[in-house]
């Protein structure tokens, strides 16, 4: 375990997480849109079959590349093993590799999170009708959770820079 030298450890550390200065970069995935499409109708959502998923891949390809064995639009509900109607996909309204986002934790802490409660969703039923569209969490609700990224080494030259907001909160510039 490395010792903590730096000044920085005594005069900070207990107002600051490891990670909020000596994570190097993180992903911001914001906001997450989330679109159920009960339909059959894939053309204009093919691109989105991209998503990470293999079961959506599955489900699209066989309707794309119209080879004759065409799936159901359902997914497996991952708790249960029950298929159920409709596909998610999912997308992104920015994706970024980029600086460390920071919050203060319930404890008070500052540390490092990620907005991956920040959704967005929609549905297509299954008469292509749209059920709701676009809707996200109210104000006020919680849309960051604290997040550990795995890049993690020296602070460098602008971890002054990154927790300086911090400070200037809690008075200790």
């Amino acid at each position: 375990m490395p010792q903590l030298q730096h000044p920085v450890h005594k005069r900070h550390g207990d107002r600051f997480n490891c990670q909020s200065c000596h994570a190097q970069w993180t992903f911001n995935d914001s906001p997450t849109h989330l679109l159920r499409i009960d339909h059959e109708e894939f053309d204009d959502f093919y691109k989105l079959s991209l998503d990470g998923s293999s079961e959506v891949l599955r489900i699209i390809s066989s309707h794309i590349l119209d080879d004759g064995d065409l799936l159901e639009p359902f997914m497996t509900n991952k708790f249960t093993g029950e298929a159920i109607p409709g596909i998610w996909f999912r997308g992104f309204g920015e994706r970024r590799w980029e600086q460390v986002l920071l919050e203060e934790d319930a404890d008070g802490t500052v540390v490092t999170v990620r907005p991956i409660l920040d959704l967005r969703l929609s549905w297509i039923d299954g008469d292509e009708a749209i059920r709701f569209d676009n809707l996200e969490p109210v104000d006020g609700l919680l849309r960051s959770l604290p997040y550990a990224p795995h890049t993690i080494g020296k602070a460098g030259l602008f971890y002054e820079s990154r927790i300086r907001p911090h400070l200037i909160e809690s008075g200790n510039d």
